[in-house]
């Protein structure tokens, strides 16, 4: 198994408002650990499609749901990853998935 070194990032608001008035938020640390990238079988190509698959990608995460289930950023190896959707396999791992960009 290929342990990778992840930080997940969330949004905290910072109780301002900008010029339009919407609320200004910053990002927050939420967590900052090792992932495992997961392949995509082949039940979820067929289920989600293959333009899905290619553009996005998984990590499962040794961490409780609750801790980062508000996670927006998934940030590797210096890139930052849109998160698209966290899966709850509790209770000892969490999958994020994540938008890919790039080739």
């Amino acid at each position: 198994m290929i342990w990778e070194q992840v930080t997940l990032y969330g949004e905290s608001e910072t109780g301002e408002e900008d010029e339009l008035g919407n609320v200004v938020k910053e990002p927050i640390e939420i967590y900052n650990g090792r992932a495992r990238h997961t392949p995509w079988t082949d039940q979820d190509i067929l289920v989600n499609g293959r333009d899905v698959t290619m553009t996005e990608q998984r990590y499962a995460i040794p961490i409780d749901y609750e801790v980062i289930k508000n996670a927006t950023v998934l940030e590797i190896d210096g890139y930052a990853l849109d998160i698209t959707q966290i899966i709850n396999l509790t209770p000892r791992w969490t999958v994020v998935q994540c938008k890919r960009y790039g080739s």
